[in-house]
């Protein structure tokens, strides 16, 4: 979980996996049952359908409108860490050298 702690620091805690000890709470849920070819509406304008059921995979049809971005989480949370790093400044290489020999323990 090493990741998570160096990535709490460059993303908004909200880019953490659910359940992760550092993410955020999850105080309600509502947890409902579907069958295939039924739905849940959100919002009044977004759909979702359970279009099939294979095993342990769920096939979902999600019907939103075109200014809802729709994502699966881990590339949410990959596009919420990218979008934070590169707001970071950037240090040239020769920056980055500099900053190297002069923590390196042959320089003190």
């Amino acid at each position: 979980m090493e990741g998570y702690a160096a990535l709490r620091t460059l993303v908004p805690v909200l880019a953490l996996p659910r359940g992760h000890p550092d993410g955020p709470e999850v105080t309600d849920m509502l947890v409902l049952t579907r069958k295939s070819n039924q739905s849940v509406v959100i919002g009044g304008d977004i759909i979702v359908t359970v279009l099939e059921v294979r095993g342990d995979q769920i096939r979902l049809g999600i019907t939103a409108p075109r200014d809802v971005e729709v994502h699966r989480e881990e590339v949410w949370i990959a596009r919420s860490s990218a979008a934070a790093l590169a707001h970071l400044p950037r240090q040239s290489s020769k920056a980055a050298r500099l900053a190297a020999a002069t923590n390196s323990p042959s320089a003190a």
